[in-house]
């Protein structure tokens, strides 16, 4: 279990973060329909607005190239021709309601060599009669004519980030999971390998002021909590199990050290010692030895 989550864990969620990056960024996005009928409908008022300038021009035959969409909600319009600035601003508002479009917009006439902004307006200007730079014509005999929709650029810009955000969210939620996953299962391994006659009583047992957690390793004693090595606490346990009570070396020897094939008597010392050590902290206990015999846990 622990190969396969390493083997294909991590890919995974590499292939998921690089997922939620690409949808973030709108590779993978689809119009909206009414997005598609929107750009329909402002291609058309457009052109409709520069074929009446034309006309008023004196120009009936020369052709209107497309609009372009260049950006979320921005919209660029040709024209090679000059055409009255001031006939601009009723013209192009006409067209976008006749076309069903009331949503604010900004108007820029740049030059087509540099891109640079000559004149300009927005919708608030129409409705409140004063139009910026009218009166002046532009110069030149190419301009392009820019119409932008800030709420629908806003609109597009908000839900980028809105999934850029949540592209993170899942890809640090997935790495979480997939740690906690792996220690979890890393804890399930080291637990099944002890002996089952050891992990299977998972209850706390209770002795003088101290409580032993035998199958997590760890004493609370004395108000702290004392980690202890596995050998120290199966020791342990045979002597909590067995309180008051004179136990022969041999008996734990054989019970601590002979299922593993084992014996080993100067270690059983060693041991003891470590545990006097760690139980002296609580007064009601003592480990103490019987001479030529064992051990005994005293619980007072």
């Amino acid at each position: 279990m622990k190969n396969s989550l390493l083997k294909f864990g991590l890919p995974l969620l590499v292939l998921l973060t690089g997922l939620l990056a690409v949808r973030a960024s709108g590779l993978f996005e689809q119009p909206h329909p009414d997005d598609r009928q929107f750009s329909q409908q402002v291609n058309l008022a457009m052109r409709q607005a520069a074929d009446r300038l034309l006309d008023l021009a004196g120009d009936t035959t020369r052709t209107i190239p497309p609009v372009k969409e260049v950006g979320a909600g921005e919209y660029l319009l040709q024209l090679e021709s000059q055409f009255s600035y001031d006939s601009l601003p009723r013209f192009l508002e006409a067209a976008l309601a006749q076309h069903g479009i009331r949503e604010k917009y900004h108007v820029a006439v740049l030059d087509c060599l540099e891109n640079l902004l000559m004149l300009g307006y927005s919708k608030e200007n129409v409705k409140e009669g004063q139009v910026p730079c009218s009166g002046r014509q532009p110069l030149g005999d190419c301009y392009n004519l820019s119409v932008s929709f800030p709420d629908r650029t806003a609109k597009t810009a908000g839900s980028g980030w809105a999934w850029w955000a949540l592209a993170n969210v899942l890809a640090v939620g997935a790495l979480v999971y997939w740690v906690y996953k792996r220690l979890k299962n890393n804890q399930l391994e080291e637990k099944a390998s002890m002996p089952s006659d050891f992990i299977e009583n998972d209850a706390l047992l209770r002795f003088g002021s101290t409580a032993f957690d035998p199958a997590n390793l760890f004493l609370e004693i004395a108000g702290t909590r004392q980690p202890l090595t596995f050998r120290e606490a199966k020791l342990l346990q045979f002597f909590v199990e067995r309180p008051n009570q004179v136990l022969e070396r041999d008996a734990i020897l054989a019970a601590v050290w002979e299922d593993e094939g084992i014996i080993v008597g100067r270690s059983l010392d060693v041991f003891v010692s470590r545990l006097r050590k760690i139980l002296q902290k609580d007064p009601s206990l003592k480990l103490a030895n019987v001479h030529g015999v064992g051990y005994r846990l005293e619980v007072g």
